[in-house]
């Protein structure tokens, strides 16, 4: 009995010297910390985040042979891994996300944390990792970590979605029966991804591929100005006669320059005063400048892809949708696409082209999930578009006409 009592003793004694895993105090704290800050209000639509969860386990002192970026909400990402590294050893890769082990991948270690600890001779270190593995990869070298999971998390959500709704439900309501109440809700949601986009983009720096596409986009604009013979991205008042005339020039053509001139001198309140000239009002429609959104993924599209093929064949097919979608009196199917389980040239030129689902939106396509098929459609809800879309697709064919 003397040697039962000895050999329990010795096993609490060893079970006291077991180095700890410093995450685990850590983990406790920040969740506390994150449930004070959590309001409520809202609800994961997914359900549980997409990917697979792998535990992992750092043992050997020293550097780690791991790049990490800092994603928006703060959290470790994987950049890159050094060959032959203890990261390498362990099997991480690129795109992994750093999770609290025991978390099921919902806690994420935030970026600072990650980096102190694995500086720190602190031994072992145990977290999980979420990694997102899609059938077809497209990894752009180039562009950052972060956004390349999210994109892939975004089809990965709509694939899970998609399997899951083939299990048929009530029908919901088509797009075209929607309320007030449900476009109203529409339309919010489409300004509040505006902003996130709008903040993102105006805290990453440009790098020296999409700063040269800035200036490009500006000397088009210029030569484009000059051609016209006046700016048509400024704004300006115009009567309603005025308007109409615009309306007339987009429908059957503009009138000859002879006559716009005579336009502008009869309109003008009084003789010249040798002030500059205003804009002619004959493209009133024109003058809108597109849509800030429209451009940040417009130049990420152009910027993050190296095959200037498939940048050319995506836009094309994308500048198509767009014009059969805003016809006016077009029927449903000319007005929707369908992204869960699409046709190779959907799924190559908008699935798995970076940026190309950014600019289907802000044209004022949305995303909703009809439960009569089960499909994840991008659907045009408006009865038209504004203005600044013929511009843009104008762009996009301008673009694709360079390549």
């Amino acid at each position: 009995m003397k040697g039962f009592f000895d050999k329990l003793n010795n096993n609490k004694k060893n079970e006291k010297e077991k180095p700890k895993n410093p995450f685990s105090a850590i983990q406790s704290h920040f969740e506390e910390k994150k449930q004070r800050n959590n309001r409520g209000g809202g609800k994961s639509l997914g359900g549980s985040k997409p990917g697979s969860i792998i535990p992992k386990i750092i043992v050997e002192q020293g550097s780690i042979g791991v790049t990490l970026e800092n994603t928006k909400e703060g959290s470790a990402i994987v950049a890159s891994v050094g060959k032959g590294s203890q990261a390498a050893s362990i099997g991480l890769q690129r795109g992994d996300i750093i999770c609290f082990s025991g978390s099921n991948g919902e806690s994420e270690i935030p970026y600072k944390l990650f980096l102190e600890m694995v500086k720190s001779s602190q031994r072992p270190l145990e977290f999980e990792i979420r990694r997102i593995e899609l059938k077809h990869q497209n990894s752009v070298g180039g562009g950052r970590a972060d956004a390349e999971a999210k994109r892939q998390a975004v089809i990965a959500a709509a694939e899970a979605r998609d399997k899951s709704n083939k299990i048929k439900k009530k029908p919901i309501s088509k797009a075209r029966d929607l309320t007030a109440e449900q476009k109203k809700k529409i339309e919010e949601q489409r300004e509040a991804l505006a902003k996130k986009n709008e903040t993102y983009m105006s805290n990453t720096p440009l790098s020296a591929e999409a700063q040269k596409a800035v200036e490009l986009a500006k000397k088009d604009e210029q030569k484009h100005v000059e051609k016209l013979g006046y700016n048509p991205y400024e704004t300006m008042k115009g009567t309603g006669t005025q308007a109409s005339t615009a309306v007339t020039n987009i429908n059957h053509g503009s009138i000859q320059s002879s006559k716009a001139e005579s336009m502008k001198s009869s309109s003008s309140n009084g003789p010249s005063t040798g002030a500059k000239t205003a804009p002619s009002s004959s493209s009133a429609f024109q003058q809108q400048s597109i849509h800030p959104e429209f451009d940040d993924a417009f130049t990420a599209i152009i910027t993050t892809q190296t095959d200037q093929a498939s940048i050319q064949k995506s836009l094309r097919i994308m500048r198509k949708l767009i014009h059969n979608a805003i016809q006016p009196n077009q029927s449903l199917d000319k007005k929707k696409v369908r992204i869960s389980n699409p046709n190779k040239h959907i799924d190559a030129a908008i699935n798995q082209m970076h940026g190309a689902v950014d600019i289907m939106m802000s044209v004022g396509f949305v995303l909703l999930d009809h439960e009569e098929d089960g499909e994840t459609y991008l659907m045009f809800t408006s009865d038209e578009a504004e203005g600044w879309v013929h511009k843009a697709l104008e762009q996009m064919e301008a673009y694709e006409n360079t390549l």
